[in-house]
């Protein structure tokens, strides 16, 4: 089990249970469980307002191919999942980029 600190957006530790997330992977693909407590019942935003209502944002780099995978969930159900191709770059303290 790979276990990760919990941060709020401006980097202080949040106050209540964080969220579970287990990867169970199978022949091409990978199957995301989700447990996270739901605060309040905020109306569905819809799918152009994910953004402002993201509950979970999940990240991981591909060792091999250096494709990394994306995946926000929202309260309501609406997600989305991008896979991005190119690796990110990593900014170096003190170089120009």
């Amino acid at each position: 089990i790979f276990r990760q600190p919990v941060y709020c957006w401006l980097g202080c530790p949040v106050k209540h249970e964080p969220v579970f997330v287990r990867l169970n992977p199978s022949d091409r693909r990978v199957m995301m469980e989700v447990s996270a407590l739901f605060f309040n019942d905020p109306p569905s935003p819809g799918i152009k307002s994910v953004s402002s209502w993201i509950l979970v944002r999940f990240v991981s780099t591909d060792d091999i191919t250096e494709q990394n995978l994306e995946v926000e969930l929202c309260p309501h159900g609406q997600h989305w999942v991008f896979l991005f191709f190119t690796p990110w770059k990593k900014k170096r303290v003190g170089t120009r980029t």
